[in-house]
């Protein structure tokens, strides 16, 4: 939260960039006429807030140019550095926050790829916690926000040299692959060492000019290592990003909300800023002001979520966290669909367990004793092969179905929804299935499995199962240690649906409170127990 947003020079051209549409006059009527609409809307916006200057009113949500990723449309190519729009949430007086975070619209699929943690963090904060839902619940106060959208992380860089952020401003930066640096610096090496450039350069398998140059006599300065490289193998990520040493070097004290799986492999230093790490995996409580937060919404996945910050992708995420709770009959006991591959541990246990240990029969059995529909598809690839020699790359497709299960599924048609670990152990899958109203089956088989599916974290599942200093709730979801046990774990709970339904609800109204005030306020909620003693009773 800040008190007074600066208007320093960069920042400042972001305001008036409000004000200003760039447009590019074609040579059809149609195009001309467009222009025409834009240009006629621009100058009404304009005389309405010069008639209205002495009054404070909420400003139009997207009075900036439009990013287009089409380089022949109408609009401007490349974009500006920063887009700055403000946005409200709730009547009445209001929190002000400044906020700041970056997406990348580079020309390769780095922005489809790299913005994906800070685009689920980002969503969950933006339209669930400050979503109609939530300004619907009582003492919710309302927030007004000034956010500034960087291009690249050098505009943010920029921005913070120039000390043009604010204290107190949340910034929201996805650690996984934006954030670090991928220069060579050291190729020569690398190759001497026999390492191919084709394993570990950007674009190596379109042969891009990069890896051309590698290849050859050129002089590697140009070249980038791939980010998932980098990523994979440097044991501390801190030391490999400048823009993570720039932001905790800041001096005025910030939110860092630090999106992406690193959380348990980050080795931060004591600082005067608030941490906040969005991984449900993450620790439930550290040292200082690191604070825990869910992965966030990871079911948005249509191309017209990409822009998350636009009216589209507004609509899409409102529908997930706004949806009312149904009373109907749910059909499935589960229907769940996901990939298995050779970074997927856990879901190659499952997928042995069913298929070779007697899961299938033992899941169909449940189906039929609970009078439900039960259906789990798995796209399988990158399985070990018999001779232990390494990983087959083909494809193959995995379906089990039984009681009949309609066309029409999802968590929102299901009693129970899985949430096995993948890529990573945290996953959006359990904080949407609350949202949806199916129980949560938390994938905690790291107990059996000797840590292999953690993912570095010591107990991933802790804060779901015990909750933490600052929020001492355990969420009233189910918790599977052993695939083997999943089918007698189901069996148990089945009756106990209604009643869990119940203290979910509850649950999820202390979470949301709690997380909204640990982003707004996070100095107090780092410290302060959570929701009251009735909100605690009813979560417990």
């Amino acid at each position: 939260m800040c008190s007074g947003c600066e208007k320093t020079p960069l920042l400042a051209e972001a305001r008036a960039s409000r004000r200003r549409k760039f447009v590019h006059i074609g040579a059809g009527l149609a195009v001309f006429l467009v222009v025409l609409v834009v240009l006629a809307e621009l100058q009404g916006r304009q005389g309405a807030r010069s008639s209205s200057s002495s009054k404070k009113e909420a400003r139009p949500k997207e009075e900036v140019v439009v990013v287009s990723r089409d380089r022949d449309a109408w609009v401007t190519w490349p974009p500006p550095e920063i887009v700055h729009e403000s946005w409200r949430s709730g009547s009445g007086e209001a929190v002000r926050v400044e906020e700041h975070y970056v997406f990348s619209t580079g020309e390769s699929d780095k922005g489809n790829s790299a913005h994906i943690f800070l685009k689920q963090a980002y969503t969950y904060w933006r339209y669930g916690l400050n979503g109609p839902r939530a300004m619907r619940s009582a003492g919710a106060r309302a927030i007004e926000v000034e956010s500034f959208r960087y291009n690249e992380k050098e505009a943010l860089l920029k921005a913070l040299a120039a000390r043009e952020l604010s204290a107190g401003a949340m910034v929201f930066v996805s650690v996984t692959t934006m954030a670090l640096e991928l220069e060579v610096r050291d190729f020569e090496a690398l190759r001497d060492r026999g390492v191919a450039a084709s394993q570990i350069l950007q674009d190596s398998l379109e042969l891009s000019p990069s890896v051309r140059r590698a290849a050859g006599d050129e002089d590697p300065s140009e070249l980038k290592f791939e980010s998932l490289c980098v990523y994979a193998h440097t044991p501390d990520l801190f030391l490999r990003s400048e823009l993570l040493r720039e932001l905790f070097a800041y001096p005025k004290p910030l939110v860092l909300v630090l999106a992406g799986d690193s959380a348990c492999r980050l080795r931060l230093p004591e600082t005067h800023h608030a941490v906040v790490l969005p991984n449900d995996g993450a620790p439930a409580s550290g040292p200082g002001d690191v604070l825990w937060f869910p992965e966030g919404l990871e079911g948005l996945e249509s191309h017209e979520d990409r822009d998350f910050w636009r009216t589209r992708a507004e609509r899409n995420a409102i529908a997930l966290t706004d949806a009312p709770r149904s009373e109907a009959p749910r059909p499935f006991l589960l229907d769940c669909a996901m990939s298995v591959n050779g970074r997927k541990p856990s879901r190659q246990a499952l997928l042995d367990y069913l298929e070779r240990r007697g899961g299938v029969d033992a899941l169909r059995r449940l189906a039929d004793d609970s009078g439900l529909a039960l259906r789990l598809n798995a796209t399988v690839i990158d399985e070990p092969l018999p001779d232990g020699s390494g990983y087959s790359s083909d494809y193959r497709a995995f379906h089990l179905a039984a009681g009949a299960p309609p066309a029409d599924g999802g968590d929102d048609r299901a009693v129970f929804a899985l949430a096995p670990a993948g890529d990573t152990w945290s996953s959006g899958r359990t904080l949407e299935a609350m949202l949806l109203g199916a129980v949560p089956v938390v994938d905690a088989t790291y107990a059996s499995d000797r840590g292999a599916s953690a993912k570095g974290c010591d107990d991933p599942a802790k804060f779901w199962r015990d909750g933490s200093p600052a929020f001492p709730h355990r969420a009233p979801f189910l918790f599977v240690t052993d695939w083997a046990a999943l089918p007698d774990l189901l069996r148990d709970a089945i009756p106990t649906f209604p009643q869990r339904l119940t203290r979910m609800a509850a649950y999820r109204a202390a979470l949301e409170t709690h997380l909204r005030d640990l982003l707004l306020f996070p100095n107090a909620s780092a410290h302060r127990p959570g929701p009251g003693r009735a909100a605690a009773a009813a979560a417990a």
